[in-house]
């Protein structure tokens, strides 16, 4: 299955995510939450974060991130959970969200540099066709694809 949007997968995401009943199960089978004691180790409160995100809630993504990826991908949540939440599935799509929103705003805020401070269009231009911008819009592309070059 190939998804084509990000809107496509905030609602494939949200709809993961609203099977949480925040019952607390997870928390007792993850190793992490038992070793830090903190909301956001366990999958509960990645749920409760990215829930807040993919909502429009103004939570900083390094936060969201740092949470996300702190886990040790056992599954233990998934096992223990009543509902029976694909809790890797939720962990992968918020990643993946996170890391195409992060590298839009990269591309946009550098753009906007251009624009705002060089000699306009003739310098975004150049900017356009610089190895830079190139390497900034493939930046964290983890497909293993290679971009064609030419025609």
């Amino acid at each position: 299955m190939r998804l084509k949007s990000a809107e496509s997968l905030r609602r494939i995401l949200l709809e993961q995510v609203s099977g949480c009943v925040k019952c607390g199960a997870c928390m007792v089978a993850c190793p992490l939450f038992a070793m830090k004691r903190q909301e956001r180790a366990g999958m509960r409160g990645k749920i409760a974060l990215l829930q807040a995100w993919v909502s429009g809630a103004e939570i900083p993504g390094p936060m969201v991130r740092d949470a996300l990826s702190f886990c040790l991908g056992c599954q233990g949540c998934r096992v223990a959970c009543p509902n029976d939440l694909d809790t890797m599935l939720v962990s992968l799509l918020g990643r993946h969200l996170l890391e195409r929103n992060f590298r839009q705003r990269i591309g946009d805020w550098i753009s906007s540099l251009f624009l705002r401070h060089s000699s306009g269009r003739k310098a975004f231009l150049a900017w356009q066709n610089s190895a830079l911008f190139g390497m900034v819009r493939d930046f964290g592309n983890r497909s293993g694809r290679k971009r064609r070059r030419g025609g």
